[in-house]
């Protein structure tokens, strides 16, 4: 997804095993004495299918291509299920693309 007017870029990344499921419980057990004791009940872990989706944030220092040529992010928007390699750069405010390749 290319939100070019506020300058983002949106890449999904679709299948099994991008997120995990975590099941199970902790229980705590308060003691007369008042100390507490605690026991793990059946907790497992599996992959699950999921959908990761990561934002980045393309300024006018960002250098995009497209099958090996520059581009704009507006050139981006109309392409689905294409490869994708983001450079970036991780802020707290937001995750700066600082290169963005795209196509075959």
């Amino acid at each position: 997804m290319v939100q070019p007017d506020e300058g983002v870029l949106v890449v999904e990344n679709q299948g099994a095993g991008h997120s995990t499921t975590i099941s199970g419980a902790t229980v705590v057990t308060h003691n007369p004495d008042g100390s507490t004791s605690t026991a793990d009940t059946d907790v497992s872990a599996a992959p699950a299918p999921a959908q990761t989706r990561y934002k980045f944030r393309v300024t006018a220092h960002t250098m995009i291509r497209v099958n090996g040529q520059p581009a704009t992010l507006r050139d981006l928007g109309g392409m689905q299920d294409q490869r994708v390699t983001v450079h970036f750069v991780p802020e707290r405010n937001g995750n700066f693309a600082e290169g963005i390749e795209a196509g075959s």
